[in-house]
């Protein structure tokens, strides 16, 4: 697993969240799919290159929580599904 870090109060480390990137990216592949989105498309909506995303799904790059909550707003799911 890789870590995803989420401390807001860097004193205390209750907010360290662990995500397995493999599994997030699989997900976000997945549900990128079911909604009709090609790589680049998605891309220009969330902000961001083809290529990260590609190095998003396929696990090699940590997301920001604004990217997480740009990706659920486009793929229409609740950002919460990323952490359950």
């Amino acid at each position: 697993m890789v870590y995803f870090e989420y401390i807001p109060d860097k004193n205390n480390l209750e907010g360290l969240i662990l995500i397995d990137l493999s599994e997030l990216g699989h997900m976000i592949r997945k549900k990128r799919k079911e909604s009709g989105l090609s790589q680049t498309v998605f891309a220009e909506k969330i902000g961001c290159t083809g290529s990260y995303v590609s190095r998003l799904e396929n696990g090699k790059v940590s997301p920001t929580l604004k990217s997480l909550e740009q990706i659920s707003q486009t793929l229409n799911i609740k950002a919460k599904l990323f952490f359950d």
